[in-house]
């Protein structure tokens, strides 16, 4: 039993020993609390980093949010000179869609519809067909089963309807993508129909 207790004592002894050639175990603890100050340190500026980009995302989208809201407000008071009843969004929530992101949303509870800022479209490069004709998108969502319908005409002057362009995929309700093609400038009068619901809105169209 003696020589047992004496072997583990041995043992133990020579556990705590340092590695031949390793420094003392004190000196090892020194170099590992400067390693632990350096991480903190490093730590603590990154996260003096993280807070100062929170802050410039932050006035970022104060900024965008005031220039989007002057752009809105430009467009509408273009639509007045033009004598443009143009739809001013409810901002109705569409099943979903969050309040950040329905700004420009206009909706009865049962059909939605995604409007331009201001409700005012602009005739350019992405939107301008070769006919001369405006094509752009509009995106509705369907709170009721039925397949989406568009239709339309233009309001200050005698023109074609416009055409609704209603890809298939997209099933009987909720979000429905959707082109509509206007055959010229001008106030229009948009409507769209799903089963019983039916929504209108309007808006202008002019070039730039």
């Amino acid at each position: 039993m003696k020589r047992v207790i004496a072997l583990a004592l041995a043992v133990a002894a020579f556990a705590v020993l340092p590695a031949q050639g390793a420094p003392p175990i004190g000196k090892q603890v020194v170099q590992l609390k400067r390693q632990v100050a350096a991480l903190q340190e490093k730590v603590a500026t990154l996260n003096a980093a993280k807070r100062k980009l929170t802050a410039t995302n932050t006035e970022l989208r104060k900024r965008a949010e005031y220039l989007e809201a002057d752009n809105t407000a430009l467009r509408r008071q273009i639509a007045t000179n033009f004598g443009c009843p143009v739809t001013n969004p409810n901002r109705s929530n569409p099943p979903g869609v969050s309040a950040a992101d329905s700004t420009n949303v206009h909706g009865n509870g049962v059909l939605w519809v995604s409007l331009w800022p201001g409700a005012v479209i602009t005739a350019g490069a992405n939107t301008l067909q070769p006919d001369g004709s405006i094509r752009t998108k509009f995106p509705w969502w369907r709170g009721v089963s039925g397949q989406l319908r568009i239709s339309g005409g233009r309001l200050d002057a005698s023109a074609p309807p416009l055409r609704g362009e209603v890809p298939n995929g997209y099933g009987d309700i909720g979000f429905q993508a959707s082109g509509v093609i206007f055959p010229t400038v001008g106030c229009w009068e948009v409507t769209g129909r799903a089963g019983s619901a039916e929504l209108t809105v309007v808006v202008l169209v002019v070039n730039i």
